[in-house]
């Protein structure tokens, strides 16, 4: 019986793996899926290195190790950036022309969850199929072999300097920054202040286990700090992000929650009026409202 069969099929999901720590989770599973994805890179793209980051949860530094484990041994070298948004990782792989990228994370989901997402050439994502190889390598033991290295490096100063170059602000703003104890606390608040924000931030010590909520705005419930606190502070809204730092949720000036589906048609609508007939991409969870503002 292969190492392999003691993967549970069902935490290789459509975008990336999550699972519970311990059982579905472990180095020794981790090492496998590393060991996997890296034979996957070498043979559909000759990719050699990846960028890797983690999240801050008690659990992300074992599964790091084990999962760089088993990416050395199928031959391909690591540059570890050590603890640090999603965001970050994705940027150096684009940037740098890494041959792949992982984020050791479970974004919002509890503390005794953790995962992997996984990037390909360019930063872009595994594809469902893609996740789905590398389940079929790790089940089989079908491995390629070699001798990786690993390297580090800080990429804060770099991806920091990059936004403030991007995005400018018309006019001053202050914002509360609830980063909700996630790794976000690394970046966000500094971003928001080098292109020229007054930045006021609750929860924001790194702290994995999360101690005042979980880092998950898509849940109202998370957010209700930071809607006391924004017009209680005089602000001009409120941001607050998950725990690996992809997505985030505002409150405005009133301290109301906005939904996901107001911000993209708010996006949408600047978008078009800066490129009349443009095209907007939308996930399938978008409401029909949002479509049929962008539509009109």
């Amino acid at each position: 019986m292969s190492a392999g069969s003691s993967l549970n099929p069902l935490i290789f999901r459509a975008y990336d793996i999550r699972g519970e720590v311990g059982s579905d989770l472990t180095p020794e599973l981790a090492e496998l899926i590393g060991r996997a994805y890296a034979t996957h890179l070498r043979r559909e793209y000759d990719s050699n290195a990846i960028a890797l980051t983690r999240d801050n949860r008690p659990s992300s530094l074992s599964l790091r190790d084990g999962f760089v484990r088993g990416v050395l041994a199928a031959g391909v070298s690591v540059m570890d950036i050590g603890v640090a948004p999603s965001p970050l990782m994705y940027f150096v792989a684009a940037s740098q022309s890494f041959g792949g990228g992982v984020a050791v994370t479970a974004s919002h989901s509890p503390t005794h969850m953790n995962g992997l997402k996984l990037l390909e050439l360019d930063g872009i994502p595994l594809a469902p199929e893609a996740i789905q190889a590398v389940f079929g390598i790790a089940r089989e033991g079908d491995f390629e072999s070699g001798q990786g290295q690993v390297d580090q490096c800080d990429a804060s100063p770099e991806y920091l300097a990059m936004l403030e170059q991007r995005f400018a602000l018309q006019r001053p703003l202050r914002v509360v920054a609830d980063p909700g104890n996630g790794v976000a606390t690394l970046t966000g608040p500094d971003a928001l202040r080098r292109i020229g924000c007054e930045v006021e931030v609750i929860n924001g010590e790194s702290d994995g286990t999360f101690p005042k909520h979980l880092p998950n705005p898509q849940d109202p419930a998370t957010m209700a700090e930071l809607c006391e606190a924004v017009p209680a502070r005089g602000a001009d809204f409120g941001i607050a992000w998950d725990g690996d730092g992809d997505r985030l949720g505002l409150v405005d000036e009133r301290g109301q929650r906005r939904e996901a589906d107001e911000l993209l048609a708010v996006f949408a609508r600047d978008a078009l009026r800066r490129h009349p007939g443009g095209q907007i991409l939308v996930d399938v969870k978008t409401s029909l409202s949002a479509i049929r503002d962008i539509e009109a």
